[in-house]
């Protein structure tokens, strides 16, 4: 079994409203029973070990066990924090991000947030942090960035080159301009190669894409892991075979049912 996304339920437009989170709520469950019924299925990966390692505190403590350097970070609703957390790193280097993803692919979705840099003129509008905590990262500065695929224990790494334009003020190279980000082959150090298996391992993931800053200093920091993330680019682009390393995992491991 290849998982893919679990996405939610498309619902009858003329359904009442206070009917749908009990609909959605109900027509997940049972999915998620069906799936459950796939007893002894080699998955990548199951259901519940991609909804746990998606986690994104977890992944970031779990990468620091293994010894990958990771970013500064605050998770919180406390505007007060937010902003002494921003004077402690100080202003252009502070990012801030979801905790979940939402968007299933690497197209124009209808809505995303994604990675922005937070800027002094955001401090006196944090009200809204009251309805949805957020992650706050320290900036890092970025040599290379990297999206490494792990599958079955190969892993695979690209390099994706972009320049944010005027029209473009981001840290997030998602929001390139078309045409303006390209792909290029990289490599990692042994050292950070192993501190990968061993943090997907640990997750208990067979598959998962990683991303990665290299510094200007040669410094890998690792920044998250998307168990479920986009690969084809680099397939396409630089001829990795990541389709085949997939297809080895499920044939020879997976994760077993969760």
């Amino acid at each position: 079994m290849w998982l893919r996304h679990i996405t939610k339920p498309a619902l009858d437009p003329e359904l009442s409203p206070e009917f749908r989170d009990d609909c959605s709520r109900e027509s997940e469950a049972a999915l998620r029973g069906f799936l459950d019924g796939l007893a002894g299925a080699r998955w990548v990966d199951a259901p519940a070990r991609v909804q746990e390692a998606s986690i994104k505190p977890l992944q970031l403590r779990t990468a620091r066990d293994v010894g990958l350097r990771i970013p500064r970070t605050l998770i919180t609703n406390d505007p007060d924090e937010a902003r002494a957390f921003f004077a402690e790193l100080g202003d252009g280097h502070v990012v801030m991000k979801l905790l979940t993803a939402l968007s299933f692919s690497m197209g124009p979705p209808s809505r995303v947030v994604y990675t922005n840099l937070v800027q002094a003129s955001d401090l006196d509008d944090l009200d809204g942090l009251k309805h949805s905590p957020v992650l706050f990262q320290e900036r890092i500065a970025v040599g290379r960035e990297l999206r490494v695929i792990y599958a079955g224990g190969a892993v695979f790494v690209g390099a994706v080159d972009w320049r944010p334009g005027p029209e473009t003020p981001t840290v997030d190279w998602r929001r390139a301009e078309p045409g303006t980000a390209t792909w290029q082959a990289a490599e990692l150090p042994g050292d950070v190669v192993a501190a990968i298996r061993s943090l997907m391992t640990r997750l208990g993931l067979a598959y998962g894409a990683l991303d990665l800053i290299c510094t200007p200093d040669g410094e890998h920091i690792f920044l998250e892991v998307n168990p479920t993330g986009e690969w084809g680019m680099l397939e396409r682009r630089l001829g990795l075979p990541i389709s085949d390393a997939i297809a080895d995992a499920l044939l020879d491991g997976g994760t077993d049912r969760a």
